[in-house]
């Protein structure tokens, strides 16, 4: 993934996801809290991948923030699924874009990233995009 611009951009999104997570994941309970925790400790290994390839394209990895506004008051167990579904979404975006300026043989990984992140999202709001992370085609 030769596009530095791209991989410190998911990242960033990288970042929020994980911070997200962390404030999601307490309030959910059984098999809602085991799938937020692996969810959460795959987005760290993204996380920590990113960062690698940022730093041998040669760049300093951006750094996470403090703190990040969430786009609504998580105080439920819906609200969390809720919250971890628009992660998700958000995210796959980015992986979709490392796809495509990522070469040819090094596709995979975003792929993989992707195919797992459009579970997680369909495991916490119960529906799929037909493609994952790609623009919604205009219609006439």
């Amino acid at each position: 993934m030769s596009d530095p611009n791209a991989l410190q951009e998911a990242l960033a999104d990288e970042h929020a996801v994980i911070y997200g997570y962390g404030v999601a994941g307490p309030r959910l309970q059984g098999a809602d809290r085991a799938a937020a925790d692996a969810g959460f400790d795959a987005h760290r290994l993204r996380r920590e991948r990113l960062a690698e390839l940022v730093t041998a394209a040669g760049q300093t990895p951006v750094a996470p923030a403090a703190a990040y506004e969430l786009p609504f008051p998580v105080q439920s167990a819906a609200d969390a699924r809720r919250l971890i579904a628009l992660l998700e979404a958000g995210i796959s975006d980015r992986y979709y874009d490392l796809v495509l300026t990522a070469a040819t043989g090094e596709r995979v990984e975003p792929v993989d990233w992707l195919s797992d992140s459009a579970a997680q999202r369909a495991r916490f709001d119960g529906g799929i995009a037909a493609f994952p992370g790609a623009p919604r085609p205009v219609l006439p």
